[in-house]
């Protein structure tokens, strides 16, 4: 910040020449004995102007407590507002299809276009159910691994909440061609779904039975809510985690006795 000097530039009086002794001559004491203040110079007077004229700093108070630290566990910092009413009618992201018998207490249908057949799958033990896929491109790894395939029929299906899933159903023997009693009804059952809602139960001695809801009467207008997705999209979500591409997936290993240290390529 600058000051602008007008006028004269104030100079203190020399000091007064009376009243002096003869020994305090040279020595430049004044009346009292007191050395006078020193004549200032233009710029030291200046910049003492320019010194009164700024502004004063704010003192530091040191007293001062710091704030305290935000709480982690304060509610009033997780209440912002949300709509949830605007997630109705919104659709649930999809990012995996099961492969799964349907349970019996829940009415189902079969989709009446999309049916898969000849998908061969293999099922390890000791991994409740889990059905994988073998790469049938791969035609060497499909031939060694034959006898633990079986090739099945896959429904595409829902239940009455909603929940899509394939239903497995294994085929006719490769060979004879003859079905065994179990999968048999249950294509049957499969094949009722297409068109109606059913329950499908397994009983003993008669395989798996569907029956449809007592209506008392009424009409059902529940429409299957079937997820339009490309037949690919389909096999894409239900296999993308249980696909057999080679000789290295641990299940192959463990068919064809391929653990390390097991078996030892020859010379």
């Amino acid at each position: 910040m600058s000051v602008e000097i007008t006028g004269d530039i104030p100079v203190p009086p020399e000091p007064s020449k009376r009243g002096r002794s003869t020994k305090d001559k040279g020595v430049g004491l004044d009346t009292q004995g007191q050395k006078p203040p020193p004549i200032k110079s233009h710029l030291k007077v200046i910049e003492e102007m320019q010194a009164e004229a700024a502004p004063a700093a704010d003192p530091i108070n040191r007293t001062a407590k710091p704030a305290p630290a935000a709480d982690p566990y304060d509610p009033d910092r997780y209440t912002e507002s949300v709509d949830f009413t605007k997630l109705a009618g919104t659709k649930p992201l999809i990012s995996q299809l099961p492969v799964s018998r349907p349970a019996p207490d829940d009415y189902i249908r079969t989709h009446p276009d999309i049916v898969f057949s000849n998908v061969p799958l293999c099922a390890p033990s000791g991994e409740k159910g889990q059905l994988y896929l073998m790469d049938s491109s791969n035609e060497e790894l499909l031939a060694d691994m034959l006898k633990y395939t079986r090739n099945y029929f896959l429904f595409y299906t829902v239940t009455a909440e909603n929940k899509l899933f394939l239903w497995p159903i294994v085929g006719p023997h490769p060979d004879s061609g003859k079905w065994h009693q179990s999968p048999q009804t249950a294509a049957i059952a499969a094949e009722r779904a297409r068109t109606e809602w059913v329950q499908v139960s397994h009983m003993e001695g008669l395989g798996y039975v569907a029956e449809g809801p007592r209506t008392h009467g009424k009409t059902i207008t529940k429409v299957p809510a079937f997820a339009d997705f490309a037949r690919r999209r389909i096999l894409e979500l239900a296999f993308r985690s249980f696909t057999i591409k080679d000789y290295d997936h641990p299940y192959v290993r463990r068919c064809l006795f391929m653990s390390a240290g097991v078996v030892q390529d020859g010379e």
